[in-house]
């Protein structure tokens, strides 16, 4: 699946932190997938930045990015989707989860 900086940002920050043995590592590999490498944070010059409030803020180049296509298997896919709908139940999704929400839950 093809995934743009923005929306390997947000799944990342979604992803349950716990679980049982099998989602613990599930998530693990997932992380591992979609993490950026030395080489993407140097292509799409992403950088953590401070705010003025003093919360971290994850910038990047939208000059440079293009989407990346990371293999989610279906077992990850099941957590990315249970993960998004929890979210949308809690009525946390903001406009950023947009596209994530459609390539997951609406295909």
């Amino acid at each position: 699946m093809k995934l743009s900086v923005l929306e390997r940002i947000l799944l990342l920050g979604i992803l349950p932190k716990e679980g049982n043995i099998l989602t613990v590592r599930l998530i693990r590999t997932l992380r591992e997938k979609i993490e950026f490498k030395e080489e993407e944070i140097k292509l799409f010059e992403i950088k953590t930045v401070s705010s003025t409030t003093g919360d971290a803020l994850i910038t990047w180049n939208k000059k440079a990015e293009t989407e990346v296509e990371i293999d989610i298997t279906t077992l990850e896919k099941t957590i990315i989707v249970k993960q998004l709908k929890d979210v949308n139940d809690k009525k946390k999704l903001t406009p950023d989860h947009i596209s994530l929400y459609e390539k997951f839950l609406e295909q």
